[in-house]
This record gives C-alpha cells, sequence and structure tokens, in this order.
C-alpha cells in the first residue's frame, strides 16, 4: 500500500511537471550539499556487540524549478550522492567483525514547494516547505569486510569487492545483488530559506532535508562475500538527512524562442 502511494504521488507530481506554462519562466542553477544516511533494516549479524553507523557523503547537481502560483510552485533536482552501511560485532559466533559498503546513486526529488515571502518587498528573503516523491538510480556499489580467519582466531581479513548486477562464478571480488532494485523509490519532506541576491532575480538557497526510501536495495537471500564464509543481503533500505546550498536564476524559456523566431526573418 505504501509503494502504491508514492507511485500516485509521483504520477501526479510528474504530470503538474510538464504542464505548459504561461510566464515559461524556469529557476535552474547548480547545487552542492551533504548528506548523512543510516539503513533502516538489517538483521544479518544482529548479536552481542553489533552496531550500526552512519555514513556521511556529498552530493552534487543541479536544481530545476518553476511557478504554479504566487505561492506554490513544482521543483526538482538531479544530483549524484552515494548512501552507505557501517556494522561491526565483538560477537565471536560470527566472522564478521567490519562491514562498511557504499552506493552509488543518481537523485531525482520531485516536490511541491510552498514558499511565504518574509517582507512584502521583491528583495526579501523567503522561507518555504516542500514535499513530494523521491527517485533515485542504483549505478554502482563496493564494499569492504574486515572478518576473523577462523572461528576464534586472532588473525583478520580484509575483503575488498564490488557490487555487481549479473551472477558470476569468475570473479570472486564481485558481490551478486540478487535482485537489486536499481529503481528506488521514496518521499521527502524539508523546509529552507530562499535569498535574493541582485535585482537580476538570483538567489542562494539554503536546504534542509529528510528523505526516506520505501525500497528495499534486493532481495534476503544470503550472499557470500569472497571466499569468508560471511554473508551478506540487500534487504535493507536507507534514509537520510541532507543539507545543501544552492545558487539560482532565472531562464525566461518563451523569450529565448522567440528571440530564434525573430532571427529567423
Amino acid at each position: 500500500m505504501k509503494q502504491k502511494t508514492i507511485t500516485l504521488l509521483f504520477m501526479l507530481t510528474l504530470i503538474l511537471a510538464i504542464q505548459p506554462r504561461v510566464e515559461a519562466q524556469i529557476l535552474i542553477g547548480p547545487k552542492i550539499g551533504y548528506q548523512m544516511s543510516w539503513i533502516r533494516y538489517a538483521k544479518l549479524y544482529d548479536g552481542p556487540g553489533y552496531a550500526e553507523g552512519l555514513s556521511f557523503s556529498p552530493q552534487f547537481g543541479a536544481l530545476y524549478s518553476f511557478s504554479v502560483s504566487k505561492k506554490l510552485s513544482f521543483y526538482s533536482e538531479l544530483y549524484y550522492s552515494h548512501k552507505g552501511k557501517q556494522e561491526r560485532t565483538a560477537d565471536q559466533t560470527t566472522l564478521m567483525r567490519m562491514h562498511r559498503s557504499k552506493y552509488h546513486f543518481l537523485e531525482v526529488p520531485m516536490m511541491l514547494r510552498v514558499t511565504h515571502r518574509l517582507k512584502d518587498k521583491k528583495q526579501s528573503p523567503s522561507v518555504y516547505f516542500n514535499a513530494g516523491p523521491h527517485v533515485a538510480f542504483w549505478v554502482s556499489g563496493t564494499g569492504s569486510l574486515q572478518s576473523m580467519e577462523t572461528f576464534g582466531s586472532t588473525n583478520r581479513l580484509t575483503t575488498d569487492y564490488s557490487v555487481g548486477f549479473t551472477p558470476s562464478d569468475d570473479q570472486e571480488d564481485v558481490l551478486f545483488a540478487e535482485d537489486a532494485n536499481r529503481l528506488q523509490f521514496g518521499l521527502n519532506a524539508g523546509t529552507g530559506m530562499i535569498v535574493p541576491i541582485n535585482n537580476q532575480g538570483h538567489i542562494l538557497q539554503i536546504d534542509f532535508r529528510y528523505t526516506y526510501s520505501s525500497t528495499f536495495m534486493g532481495s534476503n537471500l544470503d550472499q557470500e562475500i569472497g571466499n569468508t564464509a560471511v554473508e551478506e543481503n540487500f534487504s535493507f533500505g536507507h534514509s537520510l538527512a541532507s543539507v545543501s546550498v544552492a545558487y539560482a536564476f532565472f531562464v525566461d524559456v518563451w523569450g529565448l524562442r522567440k528571440g530564434k523566431s525573430l532571427r529567423r526573418r
């Protein structure tokens, strides 16, 4: 039911995004940010001394927005990020000691934004709240495992691997992601501030956001990592909190088209 709701929100937002605009003024610009991600489900090595850590990573991309009304707008982004998974344990009944993995994504949030100007002046800063669906494409992944050589041993092995989306028996350093959900869906909610920086409509945006992924990375089928006898599965999803800064400016699409038409005459 939750997945159907997110899909419906995605379709409604997408329909709004492709509607023709009378003003045809779009806001575009680069963004950079930083995010903290964590897994919301994992019981692979649950036991004494088991703990899950946070993963920190940058964001790089661009934003796109246009106004639906004076206070309502459609807002979207395209950016790169990676989300991680960190596990450690002191449980002597498992060989795993420390496991870190990193998954690379192209992310596309699509949100409706409500904006409120703090003062009734054109150059006044504004605050906003936005929410909507989130789509991400899983590009690749890597991992590193520290494990005991044998049960009770003090010798530790380090195994580095990459994540593969097709099964292979020839590469021991590739972990197959069974039934990988490379297309990930989720929900966004956040707030922020828009600060005008000149009379040409250029703005500085400061954004705070929470993103919840409703899609697991893959199936719960266990796969051995190399020859370590330690198993991994992908039955977990991610949540993340992020902060970003963007510099954006307005582009008059119809004005550009009109100029081309006049030049042809």
